[in-house]
């Protein structure tokens, strides 16, 4: 978590019932915003470095062919 806040972000222990949500593989998530990401092929492997850090969700270096857009719409769906 200090590590997000040098960078300018604020990392949250993600929450369910009050409680830190543990995933099936027995690990905590964390959900951090005010970041500013410039670049994510670096940032993303950067973090993935850090002691203790499973996966990253930026998925900067695999991709996306689709992209499901919530927006007051509807669900978009975006196709690379």
């Amino acid at each position: 978590m200090r590590q997000f806040q040098a960078l300018g972000g604020v990392a949250k222990v993600r929450l369910k019932d009050g409680q830190p949500l543990v995933t099936d593989n027995g690990q905590h998530i964390l959900d951090v915003t005010g970041l500013q990401i410039r670049e994510p092929l670096a940032f993303e492997s950067e973090v993935n470095q850090w002691p203790g850090v499973v996966t990253v969700g930026v998925f900067a270096h695999q991709k996306a062919a689709v992209c499901l857009l919530g927006s007051a719409g509807g669900v978009e769906t975006v196709t690379y």
